[in-house]
């Protein structure tokens, strides 16, 4: 199994994961699509879920189902 890259999202003092790949290159390029559509928000790369579930949505669907086999 490839490792996996998950992006959090910090904001008003929550946290939630709300992407993930397991290509490095990805996880940059949508690490800056994020920051550029929320300039307001934190963002990081993260190497674990932890506890969170990932809100999915329009943008990120496919990944999730891909990498962690759930659906929307």
């Amino acid at each position: 199994m490839n490792k996996l890259y998950y992006i959090r999202c910090r904001s008003d003092g929550e946290s939630w994961i709300c992407d993930v790949t397991d290509s490095i290159l990805e996880v940059n390029k949508l690490l800056k699509e994020y920051q550029l559509d929320d300039p307001h928000s934190k963002f990081k790369i993260a190497h674990s879920l932890g506890e969170n579930e990932i809100p999915i949505g329009w943008f990120n669907k496919e990944r999730v189902k891909k990498y962690l086999g759930k659906d929307a």
